[in-house]
């Protein structure tokens, strides 16, 4: 759906470690990355979808059901996005939403969806006996937070690469459509 003659767009999608900005998009995130776009401009194109994927294993972990995910897109705020899931594999959900134009994005859990934060339950105090003496509890090993992955997996570059494909086929339709 593209409006215009493109000639040399290129797209690099990046993932990114942390948060670009200091506002959260969501309790839990999967995922940051940025597109960062050369000769396209976001009103070149009628619609713009992003396809993802987010492992099976991360949802597991996080208690989550295939359709609790969303794309968010940062400019000025963030923004949560048509998000809806296109499939699946032996590894991977996958997604596609819809964009107004290309960013900053997060993956992560959906408005509305509750995250459980895993607290340990406090133990109750035990009964006092008169003349007996009560033992100090154990001390209890702290749980570790959950870190995100420091390395985009390998679904990441495959998903940029669909992006650009699918971008630079368009456009490549569109050319040949005009000149018939």
């Amino acid at each position: 759906d593209v409006k215009s003659d493109l000639k040399n767009v290129d797209l690099e999608v990046q993932a990114l470690k942390e948060n670009p900005v200091s506002t959260e998009p969501t309790p839990k995130v999967y995922q940051y990355l940025r597109i960062n776009k050369k000769n396209i401009a976001d009103g070149d194109a009628g619609s713009l979808k992003i396809r993802f994927r987010v492992t099976k294993s991360w949802l597991t972990e996080n208690n989550l059901a295939s359709g609790d995910i969303s794309l968010y897109r940062y400019k000025n705020d963030w923004e949560e996005l048509t998000t809806s899931v296109t499939g699946a594999d032996s590894a991977y959900i996958n997604y596609e939403a819809d964009t107004p134009g290309f960013s900053s994005f997060a993956i992560g859990v959906k408005s509305g969806v509750k995250v459980s934060e895993e607290v340990p339950e406090e133990e109750a105090a035990p009964e006092e006996v008169p003349g007996e003496e009560v033992a100090p509890p154990e001390p209890v090993e702290k749980p570790k937070a959950v870190e995100a992955p420091s390395k985009a997996p390998l679904a990441w570059i495959n998903a940029a690469v669909v992006v650009i494909l699918g971008i630079v086929l368009i456009v490549v339709y569109q050319k040949q459509k005009k000149k018939a």
